[in-house]
């Protein structure tokens, strides 16, 4: 699960991070950002949101400050996952 923001909202505190570049099977570029020490996925860029910023809920903590309320890779998800009726549905 991930969240996006505004990259304008976004402020990096510390770290540095080791980046993966790359084109989807899509066509749009992407730019990941890894922890340079475990290499645990922080954030990234998408050319196909180009304003945002995507963060990896798991950065976030136990307690989500948020409800999510859209699904962007629901194709992909296991038969068994079930997505809230009041979520949107993003084309993926």
């Amino acid at each position: 699960m991930s969240s996006y923001f505004k990259k304008d909202e976004v402020i990096a505190t510390a770290g540095e991070t080791k980046v993966y570049a790359f084109r989807s099977a899509r066509g749009h570029d992407q730019e990941r950002h890894f922890c340079s020490k475990c290499g645990t996925t922080l954030y990234w860029y998408s050319s196909a949101l180009p304003e945002l910023v995507g963060i990896a809920a798991g950065c976030f903590g136990e307690d989500l400050p948020w409800e999510p309320k859209l699904s962007v890779t629901h194709s992909k998800k296991y038969g068994w996952v079930h997505l809230p009726e009041t979520w949107r549905m993003v084309q993926d």
